[in-house]
């Protein structure tokens, strides 16, 4: 199956919107300035990316738990702390030499480069009104990676609806 790139930068972009939307008050639409920093002070890396992609196809992994999609906490600090809390993360995550705030921040990047790639290609979409834009470095990385990234994902996603008998993951929450 093949996705239509400009489909897959509309899921891109939803999945954003869920991964993160921290607003520093519960009626703002904005990230804090100390989220925005922390975000755009991270640097992704290759390093980053195989772990995290070993995270992914490794069969034994915690799949409901290591989901980012439902964290409940306004703040990227509270995010972490939470991701951090559940049921096997926290080890797992070490055992691939990996930490919940490393995930929480590159996967972060690498969701609002995607957003801000597609924003860029499609500026009917209108303009992102989080308050996270990418730093030119993550940029340039998710660019050389989009690829290898939309591939990825495809994949995974591919191999997990086999897995389930098309079904997905099954997560409460």
């Amino acid at each position: 199956m093949r996705v239509n790139p400009p489909l897959a930068a509309v899921l891109l972009a939803a999945t954003f919107a869920v991964v993160f939307n921290l607003p520093a008050h519960a009626d703002s639409d904005q990230a804090s300035a100390a989220d925005v920093a922390a975000v755009r002070s991270y640097t992704l890396t290759t390093g980053f990316l195989e772990k995290w992609k070993a995270v992914a196809e490794d069969p034994k992994a915690p799949a409901c738990n290591l989901v980012t999609l439902n964290l409940q906490s306004e703040t990227l600090e509270g995010r972490i702390k939470e991701y951090d809390a559940r049921p096997e993360v926290h080890a797992y995550l070490a055992a691939h030499k990996l930490t919940a705030r490393e995930v929480i921040l590159a996967t972060t990047n690498l969701m609002a480069a995607g957003v801000q790639d597609m924003r860029e290609k499609h500026p009917e979409l209108g303009q992102d009104s989080s308050g996270m834009s990418v730093s030119a470095a993550n940029m340039q990385f998710y660019r050389q990676h989009r690829d290898e990234l939309r591939s990825f994902m495809q994949r995974v996603g591919q191999q997990r609806l086999r897995a389930t008998g098309g079904k997905g993951t099954q997560c409460s929450g």
